[in-house]
């Protein structure tokens, strides 16, 4: 309404309305009904309203001929929650964003005639200054958003350019103007897959690289801030694989063309810290690079975002390890209890079979499937505050906490201890996952990742390591046993390498499984595979049982009236979100202990993954040599295509020392988890037929090597 006020405000100043609807011009008729729609309180469910989403719940109007506004001021900073009226608790999940973008929309293009108005776009300013920009801020310091990439992206800059136009600060400088928006499209630049998708990370609906909302987010960018490599990424991506009609509103609202800088000149990684991401590329050539993206956000919110802490994923000419599941719709029985939980994701869980309490999701919803997963904490809060998911809050993750980057390599480490229940892991220590990409070994034609992780549990309970695929994974053992449910059991042998192959479309990725030691691997799904058959729960109706079916997919637990917990398929509804499939997934592998833990004591797990060129075969695909190496028992160590030594801390405190038997008296060396910025002297003695090695910490001084900031050394 505001739109059209403003485009046919001569023509309607001009002429009455029918006496049967009024009195008066058509212009005062419509500003009249841009304030009665505001007002209006009538909607379900209860305070789901325009005024409750400027005012705060169980607010009204204040309307009179002088003041159209909120009867009191909402609180925007430091919410003492209950305590006064605000919409605080939503700035960081964005709801209610739009429908106070749209109130000052229509107030703003009415408030030289009705000035009583005013007051609420102030309102609407200081929510926008105080509220959602700060939480931006906030989140996206350098870029990225814990919701991933379909809900991240929102409507900044054309809502931004509506204050700017409207409103002026005098000095000629733009309103809101910070340095994150500058930073909100690089996400995108890097996470971009040949497919024209990005990983499917948070609620995730069709948002192909020509989506709109990215367009303006493009244009916008390299606009205002004069950003040649958001040009570049606008022209040569996103205006490329779409139709020409999306750009004439772009075209509207930042007509200014900017001289393009090369993409390629951008590092081939990048962290964004807050929202936890971090994107990992072997080259700008997008329809040939291999995409992994690892996630740890430094904070928890339910709303679009998932229980995905210390995932990650991995595209190469195709999704290889994928996020899986359909977002169907928000809050349906898939969304509860498959798509948004731990165990649609390429992380660790630990089940439990006693405490049933703590499979409670932030909301406290009860009755759900039992993935022994993430951010099952009553203390937290499903719609924080900024203040509550700054360090020391409630929702407060550790997050990313070590990252470093070279033409070579990417380093990075997450700690994801605290999404999960206290009764099971340790709080500082209890699962942190480091994760190593190569982009161009000498060893191997394509890039190579180790994932190194630790998981500490209070009670011996045994973690189950998860990788998720397309397609059926091919294991080098012809032993496999079915067990029901959609369970498989790998037959190996004790000393067996534990190998699996993984094709999907023109790529593969060979998965090896160093540590457990003679690890337990069962793969779980399938969908009309080999006459198996699975229970099902409606996807329309909650906790329904549905007859059995060959959909064995989204496979998870339940607690049964008698206490036992049986294993139930969680398909999901025919989608309006999301019309693809390319990442909803079939498989998935879990890797256990063949024993467990010793209450507190540290479980390790240790995989390679090889990426390379689907090969067209149906078997395993041989990995390049992987040999686990003797070593202290603070030192993990891995000799990769006998000639790189990858060293990880098994400890929870810097190493002082590092100290393996390699077969090798000298080779390529990447240590992680020393001590940042000290200097280390390195040794090799023979020692029965092999080589002692060790890295020591000295006094610096000729020969030795200086750990970088993020106590990783690299030594050729």
């Amino acid at each position: 309404m505001g739109l059209m006020y403003d485009w046919l405000y001569d023509l309607m100043g001009s002429v009455n309305v029918p006496a049967a609807l009024g009195t008066g011009p058509y212009r005062n008729m419509l500003a009249q009904r841009i304030k009665e729609t505001i007002a209006a309180e009538n909607t379900l469910p209860a305070h789901d309203h325009l005024v409750a989403s400027m005012c705060g719940s169980g607010q009204h109007l204040r309307d009179t001929s002088t003041v159209f506004d909120c009867e009191q001021k909402p609180v925007y900073e430091h919410w003492n929650r209950g305590a006064a009226p605000s919409i605080a608790n939503y700035y960081v999940s964005g709801h209610a964003f739009s429908a106070v973008t749209n109130m000052a929309l229509g107030l703003l293009a009415i408030a030289e005639e009705h000035p009583e108005v005013v007051p609420m776009i102030d309102t609407a300013y200081a929510h926008f200054d105080k509220g959602f920009m700060a939480a931006r801020a906030a989140i996206s310091a350098d870029g990225g958003h814990q919701m991933g990439f379909a809900y991240g992206v929102s409507s900044i800059p054309e809502r931004l350019l509506l204050w700017r136009t409207a409103l002026d600060n005098g000095d000629g400088t733009p309103l809101l103007q910070a340095d994150w928006q500058d930073q909100l499209l690089y996400p995108y630049i890097y996470g971009l897959r040949s497919d024209g998708l990005f990983p499917s990370s948070g609620d995730n609906y069709d948002f192909p690289v020509g989506n709109p909302l990215l367009g303006q987010l493009a244009r916008g960018v390299a606009s205002v801030g004069g950003d040649g490599v958001a040009w570049s990424f606008y022209r040569e991506q996103v205006a490329m694989r779409r139709g020409g009609g999306d750009e004439i509103l772009e075209r509207l609202f930042w007509p200014t063309p900017v001289a393009p800088a090369p993409i390629p000149g951008l590092p081939l990684a990048r962290h964004f810290r807050v929202s936890g991401q971090v994107l990992m590329r072997d080259s700008w050539d997008y329809a040939q690079a291999t995409v992994l993206d690892f996630k740890s956000s430094s904070f928890a919110a339910q709303n679009h975002q998932h229980a995905d802490q210390n995932s990650f994923s991995l595209y190469y000419k195709a999704p290889l390890l994928l996020d899986t599941g359909l977002y169907d719709s928000y809050e349906s029985v898939h969304w509860w209890n498959y798509y948004t939980r731990s165990v649609a994701h390429n992380t660790i869980t630990v089940y439990d079979t006693v405490d049933d309490a703590t499979e409670l999701l932030m909301n406290g919803a009860s009755g759900l499937s039992r993935d022994g997963g993430q951010w099952l904490q009553a203390r937290q809060q499903n719609y924080p505050t900024i203040d509550e998911i700054q360090p020391g809050g409630v929702n407060a993750l550790d997050g990313i906490v070590r990252y470093e980057n070279t033409p070579e390599y990417t380093y990075t480490s997450g700690n994801a201890s605290k999404t999960y229940s206290a009764t099971r892991l340790d709080r500082n220590n209890g699962f942190v996952r480091q994760v190593l990409f190569l982009r161009q070994p000498a060893f191997w034609p394509k890039p190579v990742t180790v994932v190194f992780d630790s998981v500490r549990s209070k009670r011996g309970l045994p973690a189950t390591f998860l990788l998720h695929t397309a397609h059926d994974p091919a294991a080098n053992t012809a032993n496999t046993s079915n067990l029901g449910d959609g369970h498989y059991k790998l037959g190996y042998s004790a000393g067996q390498r534990r190998i699996a192959t993984v094709r999907n479309g023109e790529g593969m990725l060979i998965v090896q499984t160093v540590l457990p030691e003679n690890a337990v691997v069962h793969k779980v799904g399938g969908l009309d595979h080999d006459g198996t058959v699975c229970r099902q729960m409606s996807p329309v109706k909650a906790n329904e049982q549905w007859a059995s079916s060959g959909d064995c997919r989204f496979m998870v637990r339940r607690r049964q009236a008698d206490g036992s917990d049986l294993w139930f398929n969680h398909a999901p509804q025919t989608s309006e979100q999301k019309t693809t499939n390319e990442d909803v997934g079939v498989w998935r592998l879990e890797v256990t202990s063949a024993t467990a833990p010793a209450a507190n004591a540290p479980e390790y797990f240790l995989h390679t993954l090889f990426v390379a060129d689907n090969d067209g075969a149906s078997g395993t695909a041989q990995p390049p040599d992987t040999r686990r190496l003797a070593a202290a028992a603070n030192t993990e160590a891995l000799l990769l295509g006998s000639q790189l030594h990858v060293l990880f801390n098994r400890d929870v405190t810097p190493a002082a020392r590092m100290d393996w038997t390699s077969p090798l008296a000298a080779g390529a060396i990447l240590a992680t988890g020393l001590k940042p910025g000290v200097h280390y002297a390195l040794t090799s003695a023979p020692a029965a037929g092999a080589f002692a090695r060790s890295l020591v910490e000295v006094a610096p001084g000729p020969g030795t090597h200086l750990s970088s900031d993020q106590g990783v050394l690299s030594i050729e």
